[in-house]
């Protein structure tokens, strides 16, 4: 049974493009979201697209876009989401601590 609507877990989409990703695994700082992709006969997000490491937006790349399945997130808070990416083996973060806009 899916828990009632409230506003505290509502959430629009410009409030989880602002939300800094961290793996928890490693510590590593993913980034932000830049994208989502959505079941359209559902409703239901299936994976958070962040850009590429070291990079702050890649719009025009999407093939090294990193993809998070919705599967591995485990919490999502005020400032940040935090995800459990195991075998996730990117290049280390861009060392900015501002990546979000």
């Amino acid at each position: 049974m899916k828990p009632p609507r409230t506003p505290g877990n509502i959430m629009t989409f410009c409030e989880l493009r602002d939300k800094e990703v961290i793996n928890i695994v490693d510590g590593r700082r993913l980034g932000c979201v830049i994208d989502i992709e959505f079941d359209i006969t559902c409703g239901v997000i299936r994976k958070l697209v962040l850009p590429p490491q070291g990079k702050y937006f890649s719009f025009f790349s999407s093939r090294d876009n990193l993809i998070v399945p919705w599967d591995c997130i485990e919490r999502i808070g005020c400032d940040l989401i935090l995800v459990r990416l195991i075998e996730f083996t990117g290049p280390p973060p861009h060392p900015s601590k501002d990546c979000c806009p």
